[in-house]
């Protein structure tokens, strides 16, 4: 049995997404693409490439490295602002959400 391209390295970088997952709970899918494709190590021609993709999924080096800025929206609710809309968020209330 010949275990190769994209059929073999899906699971692998799945699972590997899925250990980026649950150190980063805020990363979104495209932080989450782009963290396995910056920390992939290159294989063949630099970057990008039809044989190798962005190369090797490194989940050491993925795991080991958080990805996630902090979120725009605190966690911890704000104080009432004086409005009324206490526990709203600054990026809900610019939008007439609380």
């Amino acid at each position: 049995m010949c275990a190769a391209g994209t059929s073999f390295s899906a699971p692998h970088v799945s699972g590997v997404a899925a250990l980026v997952k649950a150190k980063n709970p805020l990363a979104t899918n495209e932080d989450i693409r782009a963290h396995l494709q910056t920390t992939a190590e290159d294989l063949g021609k630099p970057g990008w490439d039809r044989k190798f993709g962005y190369g090797l999924v490194r989940a050491d080096v993925a795991v080991s490295t958080s990805i996630v800025a902090p979120p725009d929206d605190p966690v911890d609710p704000p104080p009432d602002d004086g409005g009324g809309k206490k526990g709203c968020p600054p990026a809900k209330k610019a939008k007439g959400k609380c």
